[in-house]
């Protein structure tokens, strides 16, 4: 018999084979298939999915709270169906393309590799180095300070990527931050 899985190594384990017999990290449930609650992906039912979507205004609420001056509530629609597309834009099709660029095709491909999976204390490397290229993406598009923050909700997206095995989750989460985030901070 094989060596019994514990719940936490579990939810680290590849699917999907690759030549060699590797795989790449995503979420398969522990022994005894997945019941109920997880059978999302997430393990332990929404847990994660709750922390990360209550996580966005806390972070918003915080961010207004230490720069007053750029809250601009609701000022990404100042100027009708025009900005509604803008919106659209930031908060719909740009983070869904960008999840499947950082998340699907960088992040999987560092997962492919023997070094990509291996944890840095709760994230992998591969999530690290995709966070540290997804934060110098916005580099030229954001003050120095914001563009570093970045990193930390990709750490999030990330985590929902290895832990579902696909891109909806993080996609999903990634519009969330940045519907709020324009919304109260505006586009400008």
């Amino acid at each position: 018999m094989g060596r019994r899985r514990t719940r936490q190594s579990a939810s680290v384990r590849g699917h999907g084979s690759r030549p060699g017999g590797r795989s790449h990290i995503a979420c398969i449930p522990p022994e005894g298939g997945a019941s109920g609650s997880e059978s999302n992906g997430w393990g332990n039912g929404f847990r994660h999915w709750f922390a990360a979507v209550a996580a966005a205004p806390v972070v918003w609420l915080a961010a207004a709270t230490l720069w007053p001056d750029a809250v601009h509530w609701g000022a990404v629609l100042d100027e009708g169906w025009r900005d509604v597309w803008r919106l659209f834009l930031l908060a719909g099709l740009y983070p869904a393309a960008e999840e499947v660029v950082f998340r699907g095709v960088i992040q999987g491909w560092m997962l492919d590799r023997p070094w990509g999976g291996r944890r840095l204390g709760l994230v992998s490397r591969a999530n690290v180095l995709t966070s540290l290229a997804f934060a110098l993406l916005h580099v030229p598009s954001h003050p120095p300070l914001m563009a570093a923050l970045v990193f930390f909700p990709s750490l999030v997206f990330g985590h929902a990527r290895e832990r579902t095995g696909g891109l909806a989750w993080p996609a999903g989460l990634h519009c969330w931050y940045n519907a709020g985030w324009f919304w109260i901070f505006g586009a400008g």
